[in-house]
């Protein structure tokens, strides 16, 4: 008898795919022969190499291995010995180190089994990336993948080379991760998806509460195989201009570029949720999806678009049975008559439903529907106001009037928020405690996840206006905009501690109505200056200089350290949209404007930017000699941040003038400073630059160590790092036989730098993957990748001189590839390259195959 393994342990999930639907097909009698024939074939295939049975229910067995490859052997035998009959099972296999409780496990470890084993397809094992680093057998590698419940992507391998539709997975997306399951919505899904499959903009329209945000995740989350360049969601929930639809989309999918030319063919579904807010904007929608082919979109509003080719899909209420078990369900109770007439008075709205589940705890079906029976008519809409929207509002009354007083302020101050916020935010802007914060999650008025709180859009407006009757509307404003002035000020330049720039992202509604409320003109251009930095490191330059130049031009009069921050970021941002001119005017006036003001510190910042401005022109004197001025204003002002990134951009310059000597020494101190003042992204992003230009210099060893250990300390710190950066880190990781753990994260590296880095970036490459394919001998596969690369440049219109020096580098090894095809074979491929889609690209540059 098999003793159960303890330590580190290989668990294994099995169960049978389609069990209920083959119980149809062949019967009770039969089903039971087969699933005895089953069962013993797998204890036995198990018990061969030494599994553990650890449970057996109905069609599923969970085992235990000691080993990793005796648990694959055995996975392997039991899916030989069962083909042919009328059983297939799937496997889920991964190890790690669960707790053993009473001759079973508990732990993380068997929940991230058996999210892989659900993963499956009936004949197909997959396993996690700890098993495949321990054994031999022929595996297939499948990328990452979303796995419910589980927060980072996984990466996964299938045993054997056998081909099975898409994982069911939740593939690469932004969609949000449901907390609870959707009931009662299965043929509203199925009609749904088949009107999606048909039309390339789909419109759920439905009353507030209806469910229209739920359903939208549920249906586009079902469709992510259809979309292989992911599913993105775009809340609009908090958005009020028609003008900023499209820079939200650019801040979701991480756009640099015109957006249509971002998106360019790939096959791509966005939902935007809330549309009601910006329907001004339903123009943008349909001229994006007329230049976009394979574009689709899904959107949730309380009214149609009406533009050309929208097909409208009307949600309504929940049938009565599936609203009575969404209630049951959420308040853990049993259905009786009193919850079917509950439902009934919340006119089956699976909001006021989840409301009133809440005080389950509190109050029986039968106390509720007292309660709610009570409230219904004193909270009338007008004339023109729907029933269900009376009585959504009854539900959300009747749950505010159970608070007392203190929960009551609370939730009437939170609707200062948009898009929620941190428990820091709420305290120092609304007077938040948190015990009281929490009494209003679990009554469920407020929702927490990934630390922070939020209320639905129907509930926040509910709450506004109790908000305007406490009469505080002026001290909210002012402390919300005092708690964000505060916030990014407290950051020096350059020094951004780990999770700020998300922290921002999160915030980005509440900065907008922050700086909308500012008190006075002076105060509102502070606000933006301090939010520039965080601009720039987004490369949300449309926005960011438009809220600038708004803020500067009326406040003429603001102080003069003031202005000439402004004047920098303005010159900064137009270097990145390469309005150079216009960058040259800016930069120079704020220079003036430092000086006069003494501030050593903005002329530093000043003359770096001047002098990566000379460095882009070619004007390498000079970028020498601002970059050395910028140094030593910086060492003056005691400001180690601009001191390092003044040195780091030194050695590029350096390295243009051929001073290899000098390079090297800049490297080093720039990156002991990142390291001192705990700029981790800085330091990462320092290595990354070093293995480029060990690239260039043809040092492949020093390429791989360097592109090693930024790759590490990326994913270590969980980094979200520029467009730029992984595109140096993947010069240096393809092919240059990285070890297996680094090398794993090139997909979700490759991800993120596609999403993020615009066109040229990609390009660069792609280039340098086609030098590294030719350097192999695979000739077509770089003449694909080459063309990709020249046909992602045309497309943008601009050139890019990092392909210039990447064909320095690979030119004898593409013209060897070149002569093994001949001229007119490698015009054929280059020319199939050229209008090859992007995620058609990105693929062949990260497969091994020609």
């Amino acid at each position: 008898m098999t003793l159960q393994p303890t330590g580190t342990v290989t668990l294994v999930l099995t169960d049978i795919e389609g069990s209920t639907k083959l119980l149809d097909s062949i019967g009770t009698e039969a089903y039971r022969e087969a699933l005895t024939q089953h069962r013993a074939i797998v204890r036995a295939a198990f018990a061969q190499y030494r599994g553990y049975e650890v449970d057996c229910t109905g069609d599923a067995f969970f085992f235990a291995f000691a080993s990793a490859a005796d648990a694959v052997h055995a996975v392997a035998r039991a899916f030989a010995d069962l083909r042919g009959g009328p059983i297939a099972i799937r496997a889920g296999v991964h190890t790690g180190e669960p707790t053993a409780d009473s001759g079973g496990y508990v732990g993380i470890d068997v929940h991230r089994t058996a999210r892989i084993m659900s993963a499956a397809h009936g004949g197909q094992a997959l396993l996690s990336a700890v098993v495949r680093s321990l054994i031999r057998e022929e595996v297939t590698e499948l990328g990452e993948h979303r796995l419910k419940d589980i927060a980072e992507p996984v990466a996964l391998w299938q045993l054997g080379r056998a081909v099975f539709p898409p994982l069911r997975t939740l593939s690469f997306s932004n969609l949000p991760t449901p907390a609870s399951s959707l009931l009662g919505r299965q043929s509203n899904l199925g009609e749904a998806a088949r009107l999606l499959g048909a039309n390339r903009l789909l419109t759920v329209v439905g009353a507030g509460g209806i469910g229209k945000t739920r359903f939208a995740i549920e249906l586009a989350a079902r469709q992510l195989a259809d979309f292989p360049s992911g599913a993105f969601w775009v809340s609009l929930a908090p958005l009020r201009d028609p003008a900023l639809l499209l820079d939200s989309v650019r801040a979701v999918l991480g756009a640099k570029t015109d957006l249509s030319r971002h998106i360019g063919d790939r096959r791509m579904l966005i939902v935007f949720d809330n549309f009601e807010q910006v329907t001004g904007a339903a123009p943008e929608v349909s001229h994006l999806l007329s230049t976009c082919a394979n574009l689709k979109v899904l959107v949730t509003s309380r009214e149609i678009l009406r533009v050309e080719g929208e097909r409208v899909y009307s949600l309504g209420p929940l049938h009565e049975q599936a609203s009575v078990a969404l209630f049951c369900e959420r308040a853990q109770v049993d259905p009786d008559a009193a919850v079917h007439t509950l439902c009934r008075l919340l006119d089956h709205l699976p909001l006021g439903i989840e409301l009133a589940a809440a005080r389950a705890r509190l109050l029986t079906p039968a106390q509720l529907v007292a309660r709610i029976g009570q409230r219904l008519d004193l909270f009338k809409g007008g004339r023109d106001a729907s029933p269900r929207q009376t009585s959504l509002r009854a539900a959300i009354a009747w749950s505010h009037d159970l608070l007392n007083v203190t929960e009551s302020t609370l939730f009437a101050r939170l609707s200062v928020f948009e898009g929620g916020c941190t428990i820091e935010a709420a305290e120092a802007v609304a007077d938040a405690c948190l015990d009281t914060l929490q009494s209003l999650v679990d009554k469920s008025l407020v929702q927490q996840a990934s630390g922070r709180f939020s209320m639905y859009q129907s509930v926040r407006q509910f709450a506004a206006e109790q908000r305007l009757m406490l009469g505080q509307e002026q001290t909210l404003h002012g402390r919300l905009f005092d708690y964000f002035l505060t916030l990014v000020e407290s950051v020096p330049f350059g020094a951004w501690p780990r999770g700020w720039g998300e922290q921002l992202r999160a915030d980005h509604h509440n900065l907008r109505n922050a700086l909308a409320g500012a008190p006075s003109p002076e105060q509102r251009l502070r606000l933006a200056c301090g939010l520039g930095p965080f601009w720039l490191r987004q490369g949300d330059g449309r926005e960011g200089r438009m809220c600038l130049e708004q803020a500067l031009s009326r406040a003429p009069g603001a102080s003069l350290d003031l202005l000439a921050s402004a004047a920098l970021l303005l010159g900064q941002m137009s270097v990145a949209t390469e309005q150079h001119g216009r960058s040259a005017q800016l930069l120079t006036s704020a220079l003036s404007q430092f000086r006069a003001a003494g501030d050593l510190g903005g002329q530093a910042r000043a003359q770096l930017a001047l002098g990566w401005l000379a460095f882009l022109h070619r004007d390498l004197e000079q970028a020498v000699d601002l970059h050395e001025r910028s140094v030593a204003l910086a060492r003056a002002a005691n400001a180690p941040a601009i001191v390092a990134q003044a040195l780091g951009r030194l050695a590029a310059v350096a390295e243009r003038c051929g001073d290899f000597l000098r390079v090297a020494s800049l490297e080093q101190e720039s990156l002991a400073l990142m390291r001192e003042i705990g700029d981790d992204e800085g330091v990462a992003t320092s290595i990354a630059g070093m293995a480029w230009r060990a690239v260039r210099r043809r040092d492949y060893q020093a390429a791989r160590t360097l592109a090693e250990q930024s790759a590490t300390l990326t994913t270590r710190a969980g980094l979200e790092l520029s467009a730029a950066t992984h595109h140096t880190l993947l010069i240096a990781l393809l092919g240059l036989g990285l070890h297996q753990d680094v090398a794993r994260q090139i997909p979700a590296a490759l991800g993120r730098a596609v999403l993020a880095g615009g066109m040229l970036s990609l390009a660069a490459m792609l280039e340098i993957a086609g030098g590294l394919a030719a350097r192999s001998g695979a000739a077509v596969k770089a003449a694909l990748l080459t063309g990709a690369a020249a046909g992602l440049v045309n497309r943008s219109g601009v050139t890019n001189d990092e392909l210039v020096e990447a064909r320095e580098v690979y030119s004898a090894w593409l013209a060897t590839a070149r002569g093994h095809l001949g001229d007119a074979q490698w015009d054929k491929y280059h020319s199939v390259g050229t209008e090859m889609r992007s995620d058609e690209a990105v693929a062949l540059a990260l497969d091994g195959a020609a």
